[in-house]
């Protein structure tokens, strides 16, 4: 890609939230969705238009598009919902899934086939009790054979689909796995990318079109590009100190968006960074995003 030594990502929309996350582009409706978990709202907006939201019982750690308009899968904090938008009316959905004490749900994305991933994290952010599931049309629930973690997150697929990458964020790396999206079997687990010598710790990703993958750095201020084989590629600087999940999108494909957060910064650090909490965007010069996959859709990655 073109060189991003001297990119910034700018202020988009100045929302102040908590903790900004899970932001995703909806070629369909051309929207930028969102969500503040401690805020407990979804959020969308139109690029360049004022941003919508709707409250919410609790908050949504992630959530998954489909294949109709307005209607989402969320990953709540404590369970997962069937969301509509136009009416805000939330279904709640009886998979079974039974959250060890003391945990609630987080980071998500679907996978090529259609199955919403998605996992959970320890509250007090110190012991492994989060675990992953695949959530799946047919309304059964998976335990994926991951191993536990702290806080689960940077979860995306390659774009055949064979591949998933998720990490624990304390643990400073982020893990790559053979993934059959049809059955679920999880193998080969690898360090993709060992971040455990830099500033931050590894926090939301997305994959673009040439499969590297893009990895929000929560507390390091800045976005990194990595290659397929985990090296770093480019890095973008982002004016807070905690991004929380990126996406590409835009009519052109082009631009990168990233959420963020003024979670656990002091008065004197949030007064240094006004705008935390913000959405912000970057111009990558050149078409580098995917369209998202769609729980209950089965399909590939190419453009739409």
């Amino acid at each position: 890609m073109e060189n991003t030594q001297d990119k910034r990502a700018s202020l988009l929309w100045d929302q102040g939230h908590a903790l900004g996350e899970c932001v995703l582009w909806d070629e369909q409706q051309g929207l930028w969705w969102w969500t503040d978990i401690a805020g407990a709202r979804l959020w969308r907006a139109a690029p360049g238009a004022p941003p919508q939201s709707r409250a919410l019982p609790q908050g949504v750690g992630s959530f998954a598009l489909t294949g109709e308009p307005d209607q989402l899968v969320l990953a709540m904090e404590g369970g997962l919902a069937h969301c509509h938008w136009a009416s805000g009316r939330l279904d709640m959905i009886d998979a079974g899934l039974q959250l060890r004490a003391g945990t609630r749900l987080n980071d998500g994305r679907c996978d090529r086939a259609g199955n919403f991933v998605f996992g959970s994290m320890d509250l007090a952010c110190t012991h492994a009790l989060g675990q992953w599931w695949r959530y799946q049309p047919d309304g059964r629930l998976l335990a994926l054979a991951l191993p536990a973690v702290v806080i689960s997150n940077s979860s995306c697929f390659s774009p055949d689909g064979g591949t998933f990458y998720f990490c624990d964020s304390p643990a400073r790396r982020i893990m790559a796995c053979d993934y059959e999206p049809h059955s679920g079997r999880i193998g080969n687990l690898r360090v993709f990318a060992d971040t455990s010598g830099q500033e931050g710790v590894p926090d939301g990703s997305c994959i673009d079109a040439q499969g590297c993958l893009w990895n929000a750095r929560w507390g390091a201020g800045k976005v990194q590009r990595l290659r397929p084989d985990g090296q770093l590629d480019a890095e973008i600087a982002v004016p807070v100190s905690q991004p929380s999940c990126v996406a590409i999108g835009g009519a052109g494909w082009d631009q990168l968006c990233i959420s963020s957060a003024h979670w656990g910064l002091s008065a004197q650090q949030r007064s240094q960074q006004p705008q935390a909490g913000g959405m912000f965007g970057v111009s990558l010069g050149q078409p580098l995003g995917l369209p998202e996959s769609r729980f209950g859709v089965s399909g590939g990655a190419d453009h739409a």
